[in-house]
C-alpha cells in the first residue's frame, strides 16, 4: 500500500529538525522544503509525507490517531523511537514503544503534538487493522 500526507505544523524549521532524523530511520529522505513546506519520499515507493507550515486544513496526528508508518523491520522501530524521544516536543513524554505479538509500535510525539507511529508487524493483517489514523506500510 502506497500512500501520501499532509501534516500541518506551526514552525517549519523546528519540524524539519524533527522529522530528518526520526522519518529517515524508517526509509524516508527529505526531497525539498522551502519556507512553506517540506516534503519526504520512502526510497523505491510513492510513500510521501509533505510537512505544511501553517496549513489549516490538513491532518493533525492525535494519541487517539496517530499517523502510522510502517517500518521494514523491528531494529528500524526501536531506531524511530530513539530519535523521536530525541527530537521530540519539548518535556514530551509521549513517546513509546510496545512489542507484543509478533508487532512492534513506537508512537513520537512531533513538536506540533503530531502523534506518530511506526509499525512492524510479522503479520501484516496486525498492523492494517490495528489503527484508525491514516497510514503507509512498510513494504513497496
Amino acid at each position: 500500500m502506497s500512500g501520501s500526507v499532509t501534516v500541518g505544523v506551526s514552525d517549519l524549521q523546528a519540524a524539519v529538525r524533527f522529522y530528518d532524523p526520526v522519518l529517515a530511520t524508517i526509509g524516508f529522505a527529505r526531497e525539498w522544503s522551502n519556507e512553506t513546506g517540506a516534503s519526504y519520499s520512502r526510497i523505491g515507493t510513492s510513500d510521501t509525507v509533505v510537512l505544511a507550515g501553517n496549513a489549516a486544513a490538513v491532518y493533525r496526528g492525535t494519541d487517539a490517531a496517530p499517523l502510522r508508518v510502517g517500518a521494514l523491520n523491528r531494529s528500524a522501530v526501536e531506531a524511530f523511537h530513539l530519535a523521536g524521544r530525541a527530537h521530540g516536543a519539548p518535556g514530551s513524554t509521549a513517546a513509546s514503544l510496545i512489542s507484543l505479538a509478533g508487532t512492534s509500535a513506537a508512537v513520537v510525539v512531533d513538536p506540533d503534538g503530531n502523534a506518530l507511529e511506526a509499525v512492524y508487524a510479522t503479520d501484516v493483517t496486525v498492523a492494517a487493522t490495528a489503527s484508525s489514523g491514516p497510514s503507509m506500510s512498510g513494504a513497496s
